[in-house]
C-alpha cells in the first residue's frame, strides 16, 4: 500500500460522514480547508499549478493568488462530490442547468454512439452524473490510481451514482468498442499529459502529448464527437455546456485534437480556479517555485 493512502482514505471517509450528518456548508468548508492545506504544505503542488496556469493564461494575466484559489476550489469540489450520494432528483435539477442538451439528443439519436470530450474543469464528476440523470447511459475511461483504498472508495461512489467505469488496463479497449456499438455515451478526458502514448499537438502555445482516443474512435466508428464542459454558477450551482459536434471526416487526428484542446483552453481561461492543475501538463522544463 502506498504511503499516505490510509490517511487520505480515512480523511475522505470522514468527509463522507460529515456530508451525511451536517449541513452542506460544513462539507464545502471542510473541502476548502483540505485544498488550503495542500497549498500551504506542498510547495511542489504549488509549483505545478502555477506553471500550468501561466502557460494557459500567459504570464501577464497570471497572478500568484490564483494558485491558492485554485486549490481551495478543488477542495470545495471534492467536498461537493461527497454530497452527491445524498442528493435527490429535485436537487440535481435545482443545482444543474444545461446548455446545448439538444446537441446530445440529436447525436444520440443517430445510434452510432457518442463521444464527449472534456477535461477536469469544474465539478467534472457532477457533469457526467447529471448527463446520466437525463437518461443517457454514460461511461468514463479511468485509470487505476496508486492510492488503492482511496481509489476503490471513489470508484464505488461513482458506480453508485450511475456511472459506467471503463479501466484503461485489461479489457478496457474492448469495453469501449462495446459501448459505442450499443450506441451509448463515452466520456474521454483530454487535459492530462499522455506521455509516449500521446499525439504531440499544440495546447496553449506549447506542444505536448495529448491522448488521441477521442479523435481516433470518432473516426473509426463514424460517431459524433462533442466537446463538453461544466461551469460554476453562483450559489454552488452549475451549468453543463454541450457543444455542437466537431467535424472529424477528412481531417487528421492532430487537427481534431488541436480543436479539442482549444475548447479546453477556452474553459480554463474563463475560470482558472476551476481546472484540476495538480499534474504537469507540459514536462519539457522545470517550473520555478511559487512562494506561499
Amino acid at each position: 500500500m502506498k504511503p499516505g493512502d490510509t490517511t487520505i482514505y480515512f480523511f475522505l471517509r470522514s468527509l463522507l460522514l460529515i456530508s451525511r450528518v451536517l449541513p452542506d456548508s460544513f462539507t464545502y468548508r471542510f473541502g476548502e480547508i483540505f485544498g488550503w492545506l495542500i497549498f500551504k504544505f506542498s510547495p511542489r503542488k504549488r509549483v505545478i499549478v502555477a506553471d500550468n496556469l501561466k502557460q494557459v493564461l500567459g504570464k501577464n494575466r497570471f497572478q500568484p493568488e490564483m494558485v491558492r484559489r485554485n486549490l481551495m476550489r478543488l477542495g470545495r469540489t471534492l467536498g461537493e462530490f461527497f454530497l452527491l450520494p445524498g442528493w435527490k432528483e429535485k436537487k440535481f435539477a435545482d443545482k444543474v442547468e444545461f446548455w446545448g442538451l439538444d446537441n446530445l439528443k440529436k447525436a444520440y439519436a443517430e445510434n452510432k454512439g457518442v463521444i464527449m470530450a472534456g477535461g477536469h474543469i469544474g465539478n467534472w464528476e457532477l457533469k457526467l452524473i447529471s448527463i446520466g440523470k437525463k437518461g443517457y447511459p454514460v461511461h468514463s475511461i479511468i485509470k487505476e490510481q496508486k492510492l488503492l483504498r482511496t481509489d476503490k472508495l471513489i470508484n464505488q461512489l461513482r458506480e453508485n451514482l450511475g456511472l459506467g467505469l471503463i479501466f484503461q488496463k485489461g479489457l478496457g479497449l474492448r469495453e469501449v468498442f462495446q459501448v459505442l456499438k450499443r450506441g451509448e455515451v463515452l466520456l474521454v478526458m483530454m487535459d492530462e499529459y499522455a506521455g509516449a502514448r500521446g499525439e504531440k499537438v499544440n495546447f496553449c502555445g506549447r506542444t505536448t502529448p495529448t491522448f488521441p482516443g477521442a479523435a481516433v474512435l470518432s473516426q473509426k466508428f463514424s460517431c459524433p464527437l462533442l466537446p463538453v464542459a461544466i461551469r460554476y454558477l453562483p450559489h454552488d450551482r452549475h451549468l453543463v455546456v454541450i457543444k455542437e459536434p466537431i467535424v472529424t471526416e477528412g481531417r487528421t487526428v492532430q487537427e481534431i485534437l488541436e480543436e479539442l484542446n482549444e475548447h479546453l483552453a477556452e474553459e480554463i481561461r474563463n475560470d482558472p480556479t476551476a481546472w484540476l492543475a495538480l499534474r504537469p501538463r507540459w514536462r519539457e522544463r522545470r517550473a520555478k517555485a511559487v512562494k506561499s
